[in-house]
């Protein structure tokens, strides 16, 4: 499997890919900002974006994304109200970055192998 993380913060950028690593075995390619898509390295299985950058937003770049790979998107961010910035985009779901912990168990359970991150529904 393959992730990428787009993600100005770049603490949790490394948290969030520690935890992929170690828990799903996976390939993940950090980014701490938008890039243009042509830079991505590995088209990923899923994209883990932010959802506010200094030049632009998460929403407005998953929208370019989308055109371009047929790729899940979970959104992330340290504010829970934006949850509803990124409603209509079809994304698989929406992580908080100080309960991620808590967000991944509920999300994908305790299972190292959750049939959500292999699913394309």
């Amino acid at each position: 499997m393959y992730f990428t993380i787009m993600d100005d913060d770049r603490a949790f950028g490394e948290t969030l890919k520690n935890k992929l690593e170690s828990e799903y075995h996976a390939v993940v390619d950090v980014y701490h900002g938008m890039v243009d898509l042509d830079q991505i390295k590995h088209v990923p299985d899923i994209l883990f974006l932010d959802v506010i950058f200094e030049n632009g937003t998460g929403v407005d770049y998953a929208k370019k994304f989308k055109e371009k790979f047929d790729s899940q998107i979970v959104f992330v961010s340290s504010k829970s109200s934006l949850i509803f910035k990124t409603q209509g985009l079809k994304a698989l779901c929406f992580i908080r970055k100080n309960h991620l912990d808590n967000d991944f168990e509920e999300i994908y359970g305790t299972s190292k192998t959750s049939t959500l991150f292999y699913s394309n529904t």
